[in-house]
């Protein structure tokens, strides 16, 4: 049986007073995903920029992110999208209960390490946004 199973996460945050360039932001932001090994698109909305992200698969697992920069230099919101979408992924208490009993606890367990990787890699990149809005802020 193959399962075919994800989960979604929206974050955002928003700056204001801080006068950056968005164009240098969203460039930054793309640079960080080409760093940390992400096929990476950056395209140019009417009210920002758009950053679409994609790993490699590992272990079947994919991670796909959407950021949006949006605004304008004095007032902005940076949107975080992500969606991780694996074969034979684990969500439901009652599968993980079975998994277990019938021997497939290994992907119970690889699911949990799956996620803690996500958190922290989430963690990073808003972080990494943090460090950046202060670098880009101009007076």
């Amino acid at each position: 049986m193959t399962l075919s199973l994800g989960w979604l996460a929206k974050l955002r945050d928003q700056w204001i007073a801080k006068n950056v360039d968005l164009r240098a932001l969203s460039k930054q932001v793309e640079l960080f995903f080409t760093e940390n090994g992400f096929e990476t698109k950056l395209e140019e909305k009417p009210d920002g920029y758009k950053i679409r992200a994609a790993s490699q698969k590992v272990l079947d697992v994919q991670l796909k992110i959407d950021v949006e920069v949006l605004g304008h230099p004095n007032d902005f919101t940076v949107d975080y999208t992500a969606e991780e979408s694996a074969r034979g992924h684990l969500s439901s208490s009652v599968v993980k209960s079975l998994a277990w009993i019938f021997g497939g606890g290994i992907f119970v367990l690889k699911e949990e390490k799956v996620k803690e990787a996500l958190e922290k890699f989430e963690g990073t990149f808003w972080d990494f946004v943090d460090e950046k809005v202060a670098e880009l802020t101009r007076p």
